[in-house]
C-alpha cells in the first residue's frame, strides 16, 4: 500500500468516524439525523404508501368526501324508501369514484418508490440495445412510455395534493 493509499483510507476513517458521531449527536437531540433529507421524496412516499393503501381499505366505510356525493336531486324524491334507495346508489357511486382517486394516488407513490421506473418499460428498452437498427426506435417507444408513466405520476400526486384534507376517518 503506498504512502498516498493509506493516508486516504486513514482520512477516509476519520470522515467516517466523525458523520458517525455528529449522526448520533443530531439523532439523540433532534430524533433524526442528516441523513433523513437524502432522497427526502423516497422516504415520505415509503412513509405514506403502507398508510395509503391501508387508509384505502379501511375509509370508505367510515366516510367519503361530499364532493362524490351529488345529493341535491335526492330532494325532488318524496318517497322516504325510494329517496333512501337512490341515496345509497349515490353513496356506492361516490364510493367508487373515491377508491379510483385513491387507487390513482397509490399507483403514484408507488411508481415514486420504484425509482421513477416501470420495469415492463425498461426491459422493452433493454431488449433493444444489441440492434443498432432497433435502438433507436426502442429509444423513442421507450421516451413514449416514459412520459406516459410520468403523466400518470403527475395526476396521482396532483390528486393527492387535492384531497388532502380528505385522508381522514
Amino acid at each position: 500500500m503506498s504512502f498516498y493509499s493509506k493516508r486516504s483510507f486513514i482520512s477516509n476513517m476519520i470522515f467516517k468516524v466523525k458523520r458517525t458521531i455528529k449522526f448520533f449527536w443530531q439523532r439523540r437531540t433532534r430524533g433524526f439525523d442528516d441523513s433523513v433529507v437524502w432522497n427526502l421524496d423516497n422516504r415520505i412516499s415509503e412513509f405514506i404508501l403502507p398508510r395509503l393503501k391501508l387508509f384505502r381499505e379501511v375509509a370508505p366505510s367510515q366516510g367519503i368526501p361530499s364532493e362524490f356525493i351529488d345529493d341535491s336531486s335526492l330532494a325532488a324524491i318524496e318517497d322516504l324508501q325510494e329517496r333512501e334507495a337512490a341515496r345509497t346508489i349515490l353513496e356506492d357511486e361516490g364510493e367508487r369514484k373515491w377508491k379510483e382517486v385513491l387507487d390513482k394516488i397509490i399507483w403514484s407513490f408507488e411508481y415514486a418508490n420504484n425509482g421513477y421506473e416501470d420495469d415492463a418499460t425498461a426491459n422493452e428498452f433493454m431488449a433493444g440495445q444489441n440492434d443498432p437498427d432497433i435502438k433507436k426506435q426502442c429509444w423513442e417507444i421507450y421516451k413514449e412510455k416514459n412520459l406516459a408513466l410520468y403523466n400518470r405520476y403527475l395526476e396521482g400526486m396532483n390528486l393527492f395534493a387535492r384531497h388532502f384534507n380528505d385522508l381522514w376517518t
